[in-house]
């Protein structure tokens, strides 16, 4: 959570464009980053997985974007509900529950305006 806690103006940009999503991301060292919620589940990994794709797949098409409009413009592409996707997927003929994504990362509880206005960030 830390790199994205560094620029406080964009951690805020990023509350809002993830805003009803239990995970955030941006570019840290040249590579996708991305913090899950602590109550994040197995669809919103893969969520989060599905943009680092597209983001991988923007970057590599046009070297031009910037880190903030790969960002950007890899959540459009990324659908807001990832549980209506797997079930189409699955609907369609696509298995699944073959979908696994590592669950030993730390999860992250961010909220804003600590009592002193500073950011607060739990980890578990």
């Amino acid at each position: 959570m830390e790199p994205l806690l560094k620029d406080e103006k964009r951690f805020k940009e990023l509350e809002q464009m993830y805003s009803g999503r239990k995970y955030m991301m941006d570019i840290v060292d040249d590579e996708p980053y991305v913090v899950l919620a602590q109550d994040s589940q197995a669809a919103d990994r893969f969520q989060a997985a599905l943009q680092c794709a597209f983001l991988t797949r923007l970057k590599k098409s046009d070297e031009t974007l910037s880190n903030k409009e790969l960002v950007e413009q890899s959540l459009a592409k990324t659908p807001g509900d990832a549980v209506a996707l797997l079930e189409r997927m699955e609907k369609a003929g696509w298995s699944t529950d073959m979908v696994r994504v590592d669950d030993s990362g730390i999860r992250v509880d961010w909220k804003a305006g600590g009592q002193d206005g500073s950011k607060e960030s739990k980890t578990s």
